[in-house]
């Protein structure tokens, strides 16, 4: 095969390269290890010898599509694996498929498969556990009305499944450099196992043991972060970082993380983004806005907002990376790339904000009531006022009272406080951020009410006024 002759050049370059040399070498000039695992159910028409046929053409086909670039095995399932597969495929996870058959989930492909007897036709069932970074891919299904159509179903539902990964190898600011798994061995430029410009990319930290095992929770799939792909030159990828955080890959490299990053490919029609609130006791954020970035000159539109669950479906379209902004009310909460129909769910976690919401709510109504208290008191001063210079006492006194009536400085002070109690009361639900925010709401309430046409003395003054006018009128008499 290929990769004999490709694995014995290998073995001549690693005895005369330095360590990293020899790293880039074997991730770029060896070829994938592929496993194929195969569950019939049990039907008169699944014998032994079906089932072997369909597994060599399943290599067969492996060596002319992908060469060089996969080391296969088509493997029969055992029975505690064939068990998961045709009983229990909703719970398929790399955990239960390693306490079922250990030797089974060593290398870095497994495709698992399921063929089954549907009413008429024969379905068969697919997906991809890319073994490096134990990520169980979306389930495919291909439906056959004929038992020999079945091993091409089988190599049709591989085939779209898998998923290419790269390294990342260099990050200078927004600019990331990546090799091709395998990519020394792609002699065809169509090939399926090569990374393309306009591909998307999502990054994934495993973290080893010295002996390159997998350390104790080493997978860190880096949430809401996206690589585009400018160019290629070889194997190696010239791409550009999206991200909803600042920092989200590692800067440096080390001999015991592996900086990874798997193809992003939409085969499903949408992706369920679920929003909850950061802490100890996350929880749904419902009815918070979520806007979907334009295209080229097209602005941004409201997609909608989060329901009861706090998620909301973003569909996939014509565009491979979309951005997504959170806000409830005027507050940007956060920005998150990702590809629409990669994945069927995704988790975003973000502040809660709907307190900074109330006390923005709070301000503005308080702001409305300003604004009306001081038209009807500069209205009540400037009647009062005419009734005096109309000698009209009886009628500026009704005015007075009428004044004195209105809401002052001090009831205005009380609900401010009254507001600042309940945020008090729920401060420990609140992060530093969300309590910043508020305490400016509330400083910005209190230096609304210094305004100078709230002045408390300003009812004093009117009353002197008409104090002054009675008192004038009463000498006249005398």
């Amino acid at each position: 095969m290929a990769w004999l002759a490709t694995a014995f050049c290998l073995a001549i370059c690693t005895a005369v390269c330095p360590p990293s040399a020899r790293a880039q070498a074997a991730w770029e000039f060896t070829p994938y290890d592929v496993k194929i695992c195969v569950a019939f159910a049990d039907e008169p028409e699944f014998t032994p010898q079906f089932a072997a046929r369909t597994r060599q053409d399943l290599v067969s086909r492996a060596d002319i599509v992908f060469f060089a670039t996969w080391k296969i095995a088509a493997l029969q399932a055992n029975s505690n694996v064939a068990g998961q597969l045709l009983s229990d495929w909703e719970r398929l996870s790399f955990e239960r498929l390693q306490a079922a058959d250990a030797e089974l989930v060593k290398g870095e492909k497994l495709y698992l498969l399921t063929v089954t007897r549907d009413g008429g036709d024969y379905l068969v069932r697919g997906a991809e556990i890319d073994l490096r970074t134990q990520i169980l891919g979306p389930t495919t299904e291909r439906r056959c009305g004929v038992l020999p159509a079945i091993p091409l179903a089988c190599w049709d539902l591989v085939a779209a499944s898998f998923v290419p990964v790269a390294k990342i190898e260099t990050i200078v600011k927004n600019d990331i450099t990546a090799r091709v798994r395998a990519g020394g061995l792609i002699t065809d430029p169509g090939s399926s196992a090569l990374i393309q410009p306009g591909d998307a990319l999502r990054p994934i930290i495993r973290r080893n043991e010295r002996t390159g095992a997998l350390a104790k929770n080493g997978i860190q799939p880096v949430a809401w972060t996206i690589l585009s792909v400018q160019s290629r030159e070889d194997a190696l990828l010239n791409c550009t970082i999206a991200s909803g955080y600042r920092t989200p890959i590692p800067t440096r490299a080390s001999a015991r993380m592996e900086r990874l990053a798997v193809v992003a490919r939409p085969r499903l029609p949408a992706t369920t983004v679920i929003l909850q609130s950061r802490g100890k006791d996350p929880h749904p954020l419902t009815g918070y806005e979520v806007y979907v970035k334009g295209i080229e000159d097209k602005p941004t539109e409201l997609l909608g907002v989060t329901d009861w669950r706090g998620s909301i479906e973003i569909p996939r379209g014509d565009v491979l990376v979309r951005t997504l902004y959170v806000k409830n009310g005027n507050q940007l909460l956060a920005r998150l790339p990702l590809v629409p129909g990669d994945e069927r769910e995704s988790v975003a976690t973000t502040i809660e904000d709907d307190y900074r919401l109330q006390t923005e709510g709070f301000l503005i109504a308080l702001q409305g009531r300003v604004t009306d208290l001081v038209a009807r008191r500069e209205i009540l001063a400037a009647r009062l006022r005419k009734r005096i210079s109309e000698d009209k006492l009886d009628d500026a006194e009704s005015l007075l009272e009428e004044y004195r009536q209105l809401e002052g400085r001090d009831d205005l002070i009380r609900d401010v406080d009254k507001q600042q109690g309940i945020i008090a009361d729920n401060d420990a639900l609140l992060d530093k951020l969300t309590k910043a925010r508020i305490n400016k709401l509330m400083g910005e309430a209190r230096t609304l009410l210094q305004n100078k046409y709230l002045d408390p003395e300003t009812k004093n003054i009117l009353a002197k006024e008409v104090e002054q006018a009675k008192a004038g009128n009463a000498a006249a008499g005398n």
